[in-house]
């Protein structure tokens, strides 16, 4: 079972669970209270705990740092680390443990002293091993989760609401490899508004939305059209009511759009694998309405023979998207995977 790591603001960890302590210790503490572990998912009321992370006796030993006096723990050597170089975490160490209650709430478990001086250092991100979640858990609360994809226990509980009549198209290993290919270039749609064609079941939302101002997402296939919106009824606490899903093919929305008058808003284009379906005339309204406006383009790329050539850029290949972005004047980077036949075409203005 991989480690579930997440990234959180150090401040957020008011609460201490019951069971915190050494993991051998702890152990002996579900024991004593009677509580059932399976799979990192654990029962019971130990995340409605009253006891206050501010109450351990490590705050009062760091006063006496502080003051100059004389302490208990060790302080200095992480101290000066910390002041001098920041957080760093070794990622085959241990990291500060924490467990995630039944709304969601982070409570600390482990690791006393790397977070309180990340807190008295105003350190604005850190990462922590989620140890035990609660067998209750409904997605609650992930706004603190800072992660720029969405964690794979995130994503195992999202699947769990959708249809379990339509078989998960999405692995998290592709939801990976996807985020991997894009994942330098996703500051550059800080505070955009942005259109997404072929969204899938929302599986970019979450990475998309650490960053844009705005998300239009189609999806013409209604089974994934129905998952996208559970997605998006979860993933509203991090967008805030900013992404908007239609049901609906490109060229049907943006006829309807455009047919009534009215104007469309987007300034960057995310178009996940789906260009080499488009007709002459859905590339034509791409270049005449959409791309004029954008001032990025992500455009995930599998390089993958096909028969039938429906449009004159034939966008299964990168030459050829790289062609159509710089017609519309774009400065084009293709990024190549690590996973033979994939790529992602990047244009700039």
């Amino acid at each position: 079972m991989s480690r579930k790591i997440i990234w959180i603001n150090p401040k957020i960890i008011t609460k201490i669970s019951p069971i915190s302590a050494s993991p051998r210790t702890r152990h002996q503490r579900i024991l004593k209270y009677k509580l059932k572990l399976k799979d990192g998912y654990l029962n019971g009321n130990w995340d409605k705990t009253t006891r206050d992370f501010k109450d351990l006796l490590c705050w009062k030993d760091y006063n006496l740092l502080k003051n100059n006096k004389e302490t208990v723990y060790n302080w200095k050597p992480l101290y000066n680390s910390m002041k001098k170089k920041g957080y760093i975490q070794n990622t085959s160490g241990r990291y500060v443990e924490v467990g995630i209650g039944r709304d969601g709430d982070i409570i600390f478990v482990d690791g006393r002293h790397r977070l309180l001086l990340a807190m008295e250092f105003n350190i604005s991100k850190i990462p922590v091993e989620v140890v035990y979640t609660h067998n209750h858990y409904n997605l609650g609360n992930i706004q603190l989760i800072k992660n720029e994809i969405i964690p794979e226990f995130i994503y195992d509980q999202l699947i769990k609401k959708w249809d379990k009549k339509i078989n998960i198209y999405h692995s998290y290993q592709r939801i990976q490899n996807r985020y991997d290919l894009v994942k330098k270039y996703l500051p550059l749609l800080k505070d955009l508004n942005v259109l997404e064609i072929g969204c899938n079941s929302g599986i970019m939302m979450w990475s998309i939305m650490k960053y844009a101002n705005s998300l239009i997402e189609l999806e013409k296939r209604e089974k994934y059209f129905k998952e996208c919106q559970i997605t998006n009824q979860y993933f509203n606490p991090i967008h805030k009511n900013k992404v908007a899903i239609y049901n609906e093919s490109f060229k049907s929305f943006m006829l309807k759009k455009f047919s009534k008058g009215n104007f469309l808003t987007v300034n960057a284009l995310y178009a996940s694998f789906v260009l080499y379906h488009m007709n002459t005339e859905e590339i034509e309204l791409l270049k005449t309405k959409i791309l004029p406006q954008c001032k990025v383009v992500f455009i995930p790329n599998r390089k993958k023979e096909r028969k039938i050539r429906k449009n004159p850029y034939y966008l299964n290949r990168d030459l050829c998207i790289k062609k159509l972005l710089e017609e519309c004047g774009f400065k084009v980077k293709i990024n190549l995977s690590f996973k033979p036949g994939f790529s992602v075409v990047v244009g700039t203005k």
